[in-house]
């Protein structure tokens, strides 16, 4: 059973999409576009605790949603994230906690779209001689012009790859119709 929340998800800001775009290498306007249709759920926290998010974005070119996409299926963009969740669990929240090695996974999720990439971030955490484990989920879908990506957060046992697939469906068939539609 999922219950949902409104999401309150903080807006990323200018400064941190820049640090990204630089981190990868690449021109903000190649990975960014702040003109571009976006809409995101509501959080989704299941029984086991796993939480679930799903954003759509729309641009109004399918070649600049290409190559935004390649970018960020990119390890050089894996490896950012690494740098980018490593950076956030330094701040004052986990000031008695001590973080391991952080670490990306593939995962295979294939047929959603015209082009998917799949991954998970693996965060080791110790704090009062208590071990234990921060999974990030990231599913990102291409379907023309649109894009989805679902993310997933848990301590311990991640969400099985083909029920985040359900759920990343879900998505990606509702952004097909929007698309057909407009």
């Amino acid at each position: 059973m999922w219950r949902a929340q409104v999401s309150n998800t903080v807006v990323e800001d200018r400064a941190s999409r820049q640090a990204v775009a630089d981190c990868v290498g690449v021109d903000y306007s190649q990975l960014y576009d702040d003109s571009n249709a976006t809409a995101d759920s509501d959080n989704f926290t299941s029984s086991d605790e796993v939480e679930l998010t799903s954003s759509v974005k729309v641009a109004a070119d399918e070649d600049w949603m290409t190559g935004a996409f390649e970018v960020s299926a990119s390890q050089e963009f894996r490896d950012c994230a690494v740098e980018a969740v490593t950076a956030d669990m330094s701040g004052d929240a986990f000031d008695a906690a001590e973080v391991g090695e952080v670490v990306t996974e593939g995962l295979q999720i294939d047929g959603l779209g015209d082009d998917t990439s799949v991954f998970r971030v693996v965060v080791p955490v110790t704090e009062a001689e208590t071990e234990f484990t921060f999974v990030l989920d990231f599913v990102v879908v291409r379907l023309g012009r649109g894009q989805v990506m679902t993310t997933a957060f848990s301590m311990g046992a991640p969400i099985a790859a083909d029920e985040l697939a359900g759920y990343t469906k879900i998505s990606v068939d509702r952004l097909q119709a929007g698309l057909d539609a407009s």
